[in-house]
């Protein structure tokens, strides 16, 4: 259920936010999205911490950024935006994006949404979380490596190759546009699990341009 608008949190626009974006909403500017301190942060800044051991393990102190990126409406999620309000959410993402990427401890960076409260959304108002962290999970590595090892046996970019064969065989395509495809991977790990790829080699989520946001919206 919603929390009602006035006793949300994020209705309000946030002295201590650290980029907002506005759009124009009945003929004057408005704060469309806004990035904020997450209040309970998992990862906190700090000097980069030195690998400490215990017996067999390794471990790290718990330094990194944790923020919050969040929508201007109270329901609407991004299957209910349009193209250029979506885009607008992709900026502040890219923003934070490359200004965590900047800080010499952070390998990793991931962007998500919990949606509803069973996937653990504490708060109805659609919103974002960004974390950058120390580490490179597990799961992560396994895949760059795997794409490693696909490049030097084949000497080509496996996504590339597995977009172009998705593209001939046309069987698991959820959606396209001009430069962005949307697919059911060969062999999912989770239900309804979707993969969004752009179709020219472009590793760099954090440097597309505005056009290419637009697409990358309208594929969302």
């Amino acid at each position: 259920s919603h929390r009602p608008k006035l006793k949300c949190p994020f209705e309000k626009e946030h002295l201590d936010a650290l980029r907002v974006i506005s759009k124009n909403q009945r003929g004057r500017p408005s704060w469309w999205v806004q990035v904020v301190p997450n209040k309970f942060p998992a990862f906190t800044g700090g000097a980069c911490p030195p690998v400490q051991n215990s017996g067999p393990y390794q471990w790290l102190d718990g330094i990194g950024h944790h923020e919050v990126i969040v929508t201007r409406d109270h329901k609407r999620n991004i299957a209910q935006m349009s193209a250029e309000e979506t885009a607008l959410i992709l900026q502040a993402m890219q923003e934070r994006y490359a200004l965590a990427a900047k800080d010499e401890c952070i390998k990793y960076i991931s962007i998500f949404q919990n949606h509803g409260k069973t996937a653990g959304a504490s708060i109805s108002h659609p919103h974002f979380q960004l974390m950058a962290i120390p580490v490179i999970p597990p799961d992560i590595s396994r895949s760059i490596n795997g794409s490693n090892r696909y490049y030097d046996e084949n000497r080509k970019c496996v996504h590339c190759a597995m977009l172009e064969y998705s593209r001939q065989d046309r069987q698991r395509i959820v959606y396209e546009n001009e430069q962005f495809l949307a697919e059911a991977p060969f062999a999912s790990k989770t239900a309804f699990e979707i993969k969004i790829f752009p179709k020219v080699h472009s590793p760099h989520f954090e440097i597309i341009d505005m056009e290419e946001r637009k697409f990358l919206a309208d594929c969302l």
